[in-house]
């Protein structure tokens, strides 16, 4: 178990990590800031459990390789987020792959964004078996917040029980074109 620091995991710009490197079979908890941070290129993620942490669970950012979360739970993280997103934060990278991911009782009813953020990614998503629930937040927020995206398919999404205030959306979808839903 990794616990009580700044900053779980951090991963930037190591150019030799790519996901044939395997992050695999712990917990992450009661970090200050990110459970996992990763800016540049990532390895895959199996088999985490990352919690309590008081910023975001995870935040992935410029990566040259594609992102891989695998049996992934993301679970109580932001409750000190301060207007920030909480569970999964995603920008400007390639192919994104969720497999069996679960992200719950993130957030805090008075200060929170959404759940899982994903901007400007180039390339495809795949998401399988992926839950999002029992969330709380205020500030925009939404359980799934895509924006910048083309060619976007979601299948087998299950978003429930998520307390947004103010009549924000379970998915926000901005500045996005040839995008289907499926099975959600």
């Amino acid at each position: 178990n990794l616990t009580n620091n700044t900053t779980g995991l951090t991963f930037e710009y190591l150019y030799n990590v790519d996901t044939t490197s395997i992050v695999e079979g712990f917990t992450i908890t009661n970090f200050d800031y990110y459970g996992i941070k990763t800016v540049g290129p990532s390895p895959k993620f199996k088999d985490l459990i990352i919690i309590n942490n008081n910023y975001e669970g995870i935040d992935f950012s410029g990566n040259s390789t594609p992102i891989w979360l695998e049996k992934i739970t993301v679970d109580y993280n932001g409750h000190e987020s301060n207007n920030a997103v909480c569970g999964v934060n995603i920008s400007s990278v390639t192919k994104i792959t969720f497999k069996d991911v679960t992200i719950s009782n993130n957030g805090d009813p008075g200060n929170s964004f959404s759940l899982l953020r994903i901007f400007d990614p180039d390339g495809p998503l795949d998401f399988q078996n992926v839950k999002i629930n029992n969330n709380s937040g205020n500030y925009y927020g939404q359980s799934l917040y895509l924006k910048y995206l083309d060619n976007l398919s979601l299948e087998n999404i299950t978003i429930i029980h998520n307390g947004f205030q103010n009549g924000n959306n379970g998915i926000f979808i901005d500045n996005s074109s040839n995008f289907s839903i499926n099975h959600c």
